[in-house]
């Protein structure tokens, strides 16, 4: 259909996303440079991250947040599952629909949009809960 990765739906089948080969790999080193670009579903994701745990040296606040981030972990990737299965439903009523190719191409689009922004929120939420975790530095003289 297009250069971008963009497939119809088939008629009765289940949505199978273009092969992820060369350039359009996500890094490791880069998540949101790199994967954000050409990702349109949640599966096609890298996995979540579980920062590294926390050593506070309080043992009991090491526990603590190393919950509180599997708590957080466990809530992205449900997240996750729930897009997947409402784009993935959007996927069967368009190819019970016969849907347009032009259709297709724009439910994509916003399955794209969906993607990427539940991705940047995940990010966000990992960057805040690891600064709120973050060792206090002493600034006094």
């Amino acid at each position: 259909m297009n250069d971008r990765g963009v497939v119809t739906a088939k008629e009765g089948g289940h949505y199978n996303p273009p092969a992820r080969t060369g350039n359009n790999t996500p890094s490791r080193t880069e998540p949101s440079a790199a994967s954000r670009n050409n990702v349109f579903h949640p599966k096609e994701l890298p996995p979540v991250q579980h920062p590294a745990p926390p050593n506070t040296g309080n043992t009991r606040t090491d526990q603590k947040y190393q919950q509180q981030q599997e708590k957080l972990v466990q809530r992205q990737n449900q997240e996750r599952q729930n897009l997947q299965q409402k784009q993935e439903q959007e996927h069967q009523r368009l190819a019970q629909q016969k849907a347009s190719d032009s259709r297709t191409q724009q439910v994509e689009q916003r399955h794209q949009q969906q993607t990427q922004q539940l991705q940047q929120k995940h990010e966000q939420q990992q960057q805040q809960i690891q600064q709120k975790q973050a060792p206090k530095s002493s600034t006094h003289k």
